[in-house]
């Protein structure tokens, strides 16, 4: 409720998918904030929406169930998204493991403009361990779930919680099927000042009361766990055995058609389609990533990158092709810390020593332009000179074209003015640019004199 700066960022996440059978149902408690408008001018694109003051954020989603007609279920909150393709793999999961009841997957978290993430260690959930206290926090945002083991769990939401009545039906769950993990993304929980999680102290008070019900619940009724589930690897050994790249020769030539034509967004969505049906095609994966950053669509192509990863499927290819997206999406930071423990792992690499000076170099000098545009000019000026003194004239990132020649320096305090500018239009490149024209002037008057 009242999360408009949000909704449509999440409606996007889902949506955008096109996965075939969603069956997408918005429940909103009444919202004043813009909610209603938004959901009024996209109500084509729901199975059913409404806007009304309701018992709450879980007697809406308990509502939403009892709406939905769906075999699997999940609820997003309005300030969280999926990730693209994760719809596509659940649905794979689900229809290619019956013995599967609920998924959880990789933890990720995201800043409030969802630009910068961090993704936690992926871990086994058991029933034994959760009893055990050892419980925080199983991502509701990344779980999905058969309808038939949230009847068998009593087809309800315990709508007397404010905060924790997601961590109640996963003790529900628990008692019927155990939680399968899966390496891979599937969603992110958006860190924000307003999250209804920030509420941190309610939110365990809540969880413990129900973790001590539920021991006690064992202590008179015993349930013997079920054997530890292995990881489910996407893409790799956990899918029932499918046709190789050969057999669908078919499918390829109709995305190389849909390309060729420049249908990309249609492509996309066909090789989406293919590599979900067969997940362990590695080369089809890495052509959705290459398609998906050729189109300018970053976001999916990362995730993607990440998940090649986790599956273990040519991490070192994933691992570089996941650097040079981050650096051309001027992520410098993020390239810097996988080029760190790239270089790290390998001393002798001596070509990813030098893309790592390259990217600390130019995430150095941003880190002086951001501080600049604080500044008065000639403590800006002085800043940014001295970062752009550090920058090798070589350096392909900051120069594309090849390090520029001496420029006149003109009005100093004005090229400052520009540069703040540049950079809050996010044209790194030109403000770049700029500064080392900057630092090669201030060179030439140190020859001078």
């Amino acid at each position: 409720m009242n999360q408009a700066g949000f909704l449509e960022a999440a409606l996007d996440s889902i949506l955008e998918q096109e996965y075939p059978n969603l069956e997408l149902i918005v429940l909103d408690g009444g919202s004043d904030d813009g909610s209603r408008e938004i959901l009024e001018r996209r109500a084509d694109e729901f199975a059913f929406w409404r806007s009304e003051k309701d018992g709450g954020q879980y007697a809406a989603i308990e509502e939403g169930f009892a709406r939905a007609t769906g075999d699997v279920l999940t609820w997003l909150n309005a300030d969280d998204l999926h990730f693209p393709g994760a719809l596509q793999t659940v649905g794979s999961i689900f229809a290619n493991r019956k013995d599967v009841e609920w998924i959880v997957g990789r933890n990720c978290l995201v800043n409030e403009f969802a630009g910068e993430g961090r993704m936690f260690p992926q871990r086994i959930w058991r029933r034994r361990d959760v009893l055990a206290g050892e419980w925080r926090w199983i991502p509701q945002e990344s779980v999905f779930f058969r309808r038939s083991l949230y009847e068998r769990a009593g087809g309800r939401m315990a709508t007397e919680l404010d905060y924790a009545a997601d961590f109640e039906l996963w003790l529900r769950f628990f008692r019927h099927a155990p939680l399968h993990t899966v390496r891979h993304i599937f969603a992110a929980m958006r860190n924000h000042a307003a999250q209804k999680t920030k509420a941190k102290e309610r939110y365990e008070a809540e969880a413990l009361a129900a973790l001590e019900r539920e021991r006690e619940r064992e202590r008179r009724e015993p349930i013997e766990d079920p054997p530890d589930p292995e990881p489910i690897t996407v893409g790799v050994s956990d899918f029932r055995p499918t046709k190789t790249l050969d057999d669908g020769a078919a499918e390829r030539e109709r995305v190389a058609r849909l390309a060729r034509e420049g249908n990309f967004h249609e492509a996309r969505i066909a090789l989406l389609e293919y590599v979900s049906a067969r997940p362990e095609e590695i080369e089809a994966r890495t052509l959705y990533c290459e398609l998906a950053r050729m189109m300018g669509n970053h976001t999916a192509a990362r995730v993607e990158y990440m998940n090649l990863q986790l599956c273990g499927a040519d991490p070192a290819g994933a691992e570089a092709a996941l650097i040079e997206l981050e650096i051309a999406d001027r992520r410098f930071p993020e390239a810097a810390f996988r080029l760190e423990r790239r270089v790290a792992a390998r001393p002798n690499d001596a070509s990813s020593a030098k893309r790592l000076r390259e990217v600390v170099e130019a995430r150095d000098l941003l880190v002086a332009f951001e501080e600049a545009a604080q500044m008065e000019p000639t403590k800006a000026r002085s800043r940014i000179r001295t970062a752009a003194l550090n920058v090798s004239a070589d350096n392909p990132i900051v120069f594309p074209g090849g390090a520029p020649e001496v420029y006149e320096r003109g009005n100093l305090a004005e090229e400052t003015r520009r540069i703040a500018e540049l950079l809050s239009r996010s044209r790194a490149g030109d403000a770049l640019t700029m500064a080392r024209r900057e630092a090669a002037a201030l060179r030439t008057e140190n020859d001078e004199k």
